[in-house]
């Protein structure tokens, strides 16, 4: 996980919250979505669904920082000015492939645990946050983590 976070990347994330997987309360994240940041924060800083859900009510966000309170007081978080509109998305809506975004992270309340899919598979491929970030640490490629050769939906190999 890059340790200074400091990579700004337009890798583009969903982070959602759920606790019947019907419905979802869910954030766009703009910067840094992958595992090695968005997914390695949410892993290492959000763990409580409190947090997360005030994390989610601040609506869509540039990038994502180690506290509420960091992501919401940042002066370069283009889409402050939303004003706390929280996007409410059914089961249908959450997983569209080829939508724009590469990563999904859902957390859910029931079982206080983070999942993470991705985008570029035909299904989001959901897995254990966790096991994803250990895997990407240890240099597992992503391909692998998913579950599906998506190489040809444009991700690099």
């Amino acid at each position: 996980i890059n340790k200074e976070r400091n990579c700004p990347m337009a890798t583009r994330a969903n982070i959602m919250i759920t606790s019947d997987w019907k419905n979802f309360a869910s954030a766009y994240c703009h910067w840094d979505g992958g595992l090695w940041c968005v997914g390695g924060m949410l892993e290492e800083h959000y763990n409580d669904t409190d947090t997360i859900m005030d994390l989610v009510a601040l609506g869509d966000m540039s990038s994502l920082k180690e506290t509420v309170e960091e992501t919401a007081t940042d002066e370069r978080n283009a889409y402050k000015e939303q004003g706390g509109q929280v996007e409410m998305k059914t089961a249908t809506e959450v997983f569209i492939a080829s939508c724009g975004e590469e990563y999904l992270y859902v957390w859910d309340a029931k079982q206080e645990k983070w999942f993470v899919g991705t985008y570029y598979t035909s299904t989001p491929n959901w897995r254990s946050l966790k096991v994803a970030v250990q895997e990407f640490l240890a240099e597992v490629p992503e391909k692998t983590i998913f579950g599906e050769d998506y190489t040809n939906y444009g991700m690099a190999a």
